[in-house]
């Protein structure tokens, strides 16, 4: 029954914007990308509050980190955004472990409360960091591509199909995702520090993943 309410699942997620597309319509398809981008957070949330059992109000912290690690990288250095994608992956499972594994020690509500801080202490450097746009964020050039391959390639959606473009690759990377997060729950490697290390990988891939895709589509 799981397996097949997956493959429908799965199949209405493919086919749900075509007909809409077809009518011309955009605004479907960008509702259905802004749910799998939060989709993708509720996968790295999952880790730490599906898993350990702790309320962790942070993780949006890291998934800015992951957005601006890319955007800066396509913006200031013209770094290829596949790449970038995977500097922002990096950068994201850094930072988190660095600034999250002293509070490992934490349980209960004083472990939230040390996550509330953490986002309450980003959020005024994020608005008021220059280097990053502050309030203003980071503009992305978009460049019209020469076939849907092409945009694919470059992360560079334009015209009637941006929106759609947008959709089937945040779709396809919240797959990716979720099949990370499913490894990282198999049985085999639910012990203590190997579930803490690749639970942060998982956490630090939908955060990178999933903004890196938000940024570029307001471009």
């Amino acid at each position: 029954m799981g397996r097949l309410a997956l493959a429908v699942g799965a199949v209405a997620a493919i086919v749900y914007p075509i007909p809409i597309q077809l009518q011309g319509t955009t605004y479907y398809q960008t509702v259905g990308f802004l749910v799998l981008i939060n989709a993708m957070l509720g996968l790295g949330w999952n880790v730490i509050g599906g898993w350990a059992g702790q309320f962790d109000f942070g993780p949006q912290v890291f998934f800015g980190v992951g957005a601006y690690t890319a955007a800066l990288l396509f913006v200031r250095l013209g770094l290829d955004a596949w790449l970038g994608l995977l500097a922002a992956v990096a950068v994201a499972v850094v930072v988190c472990a660095l600034l999250t594994y002293p509070l490992t020690r934490l349980r209960g509500h004083y472990f939230a409360i040390a996550t509330v801080a953490i986002w309450m202490i980003a959020q005024p450097i994020g608005a008021t960091w220059e280097f990053i746009g502050g309030s203003q964020g980071l503009f992305i050039p978009v460049k019209p591509r020469a076939s849907v391959t092409a945009s694919a390639l470059s992360l560079q959606f334009s015209g009637p199909t941006k929106a759609l473009g947008y959709y089937y690759s945040a779709l396809a990377l919240f797959a990716l995702g979720a099949a990370i997060t499913v490894f990282t729950g198999a049985p085999a490697w639910r012990s203590g520090g190997r579930q803490l290390l690749l639970g942060l990988a998982a956490a630090g891939l939908t955060f990178g993943i999933g903004k890196l895709i938000g940024i570029a589509i307001t471009g």
